[in-house]
């Protein structure tokens, strides 16, 4: 498999390889069942045309785009993101796009708008990786408008499963690659995070995300570079496991799969 050392989500412009994240978020986007459940989330956002919409969390700007394709000329989508490298990115991939567009980089701290600027947010893959939840949320609740949509969308890391031959030793390995992750059930605590914020009319919804190509998901799920610095990586089971997954890849039977969640909720 190849080396994942330059997934560092949490500062990707000082990863090893930014330009090769934006490449597999690109990878990531061409998967069923990401269009599946990306396309579920600005449905729940009810964007209508002229609408202000802000995409927290917005890599290379493929939703911005999608989504600006509903907002159309009289609206505009705003994307967000802490990677200056993958805005750069973002950028060169919607020029002369037709529909007003903007990327701002930024943190979901300290979110560069005034009060009641959006009349939807969408935040996709982002909670699992912050060390403060209920202030990353009132953040955002700040600048929806009244009556104004928030949609999360977040995987359940603790339902993280691949298929083998030996699952007491596949459990083991994908414990070892979620530990490390701060909010890896977050998830399944989205819509209880949404009542604790006093968002009303709250509903939520459940897809599955397979895997089943051995380089993405180890990209996905940082298998090369999580073991690579453990000493398990040198363990006769973990070669044994290893040599199975990529039988399985050459097999076209690898499989990989885990649960995103996406809570639709409006505030007050």
């Amino acid at each position: 498999m190849a080396n994942s050392e330059f997934y560092n989500w949490t500062s990707v412009d000082s990863s090893i390889n930014p330009i090769e994240i934006a490449e597999y978020l690109e990878q990531l986007n061409e998967l069923s069942d990401f269009i599946e459940y990306k396309s579920k989330s600005y449905q729940l956002l009810r964007i209508q045309s002229g609408q202000q919409i802000l995409d927290v969390g917005c890599g290379i700007g493929s939703d911005v785009k999608r989504m600006s394709s509903i907002t159309g000329k009289s609206g505009k989508v705003v994307g967000l993101d802490s990677s200056i490298t993958i805005l750069e990115r973002a950028k060169e991939l919607s020029f002369n796009w037709p529909f007003p567009i903007e990327f701002i980089n930024g943190t979901i701290y300290d979110l560069p708008f005034q009060n009641q600027s959006f009349d939807g947010v969408r935040v996709d893959r982002v909670f699992q990786h912050l060390e403060n939840l209920t202030n990353a949320l009132d953040e955002v609740k700040r600048i929806i408008n009244r009556d104004g949509i928030i949609v999360l969308c977040e995987p359940d890391w603790e339902t993280l499963s691949i298929d083998s031959d030996n699952q007491a030793q596949t459990r083991r390995i994908t414990n070892f690659l979620t530990h490390c992750i701060p909010n890896k059930s977050i998830g399944s605590q989205l819509q209880f995070l949404c009542e604790q914020a006093l968002f009303k009319n709250i509903e939520s919804y459940s897809y599955e995300i397979k895997f089943t190509d051995l380089r993405i998901a180890d990209k996905a799920l940082g298998i090369s570079r999580k073991l690579s610095v453990n000493e398990i990586s040198n363990s006769a089971y973990f070669r044994e496991w290893l040599e199975e997954m990529e039988i399985r890849q050459k097999e076209g039977i690898f499989l990989a799969h885990v649960k995103m969640f996406i809570v639709k909720a409006q505030k007050e």
